[in-house]
């Protein structure tokens, strides 16, 4: 495992037009009016395709094929990409919070920081739910049909969603009482469930990602 961590390092390494142009834009936003949360987003979301597009580049002109014929075990590969991937989606929230509060301290002096802080957590654990539909799905399809399986995923996700509302109304259910009951909890307790949720995903993803990188044939 400890080669193939060496190995995308090393290709994310060669992206150095990407990450000028990537801290250019942090830069840019945090000397504006965005708000904190958006250009922490930004980065976290930014960041998870980054690292998830070493799998595109592993894949490129058929490079897999020569890539397991070395000796590790396919599980590996799939288990260095989400330490890989959750590593680096760590380090840039890290920085990138730090980054936004300190900006952010001067221009908002009443600034509460618990708050702040627990609101870039949901963030984080959005970015984990992201990286858990976006690794197995690029391993499935790989390259553009990659692309086009995750816009199907996530537009069907959206549809589920919104019919299940639906239905549920028609059962008499009320939504909008539940989701105000949801934001009656406080800030900290429902951050903490949505990365508990998300890391849970995340095994589950694993789980699936395991199943297709050893059955897949190159």
């Amino acid at each position: 495992m400890k080669g193939l961590m060496i190995k995308d390092l090393k290709l994310m390494k060669n992206q150095k037009s990407f990450a000028v142009i990537f801290a250019a834009v942090i830069l840019f936003y945090l000397f504006t009016e965005v708000t904190a949360t958006i250009i922490i987003g930004y980065a976290c979301i930014v960041s998870a395709m980054f690292t998830v597009g070493t799998l595109s580049y592993d894949d490129l002109d058929n490079g897999n094929a020569f890539l397991f014929t070395l000796p590790f075990a396919r599980k590996s590969y799939a288990a260095e990409k989400y330490i890989l991937t959750i590593l680096t989606n760590i380090i840039v929230w890290t920085v990138s919070t730090a980054l936004a509060i300190v900006f952010d301290l001067h221009r908002v002096p009443d600034l509460v920081l618990s708050e702040y802080i627990f609101t870039a957590l949901l963030i984080v654990a959005l970015t984990f739910l992201l990286n858990a539909v976006m690794i197995p799905t690029q391993m499935k399809f790989g390259g553009n049909r990659g692309i086009i399986a995750m816009m199907a995923i996530f537009l069907i996700g959206s549809a589920v969603i919104y019919f299940a509302m639906k239905i549920l109304s028609g059962f008499g259910i009320d939504v909008k009482s539940m989701l105000n009951a949801l934001q009656s909890l406080s800030l900290s307790v429902f951050s903490a469930g949505c990365l508990i949720f998300s890391l849970l995903c995340l095994l589950i993803s694993y789980r699936i990602s395991v199943r297709i990188i050893e059955n897949k044939e190159f």
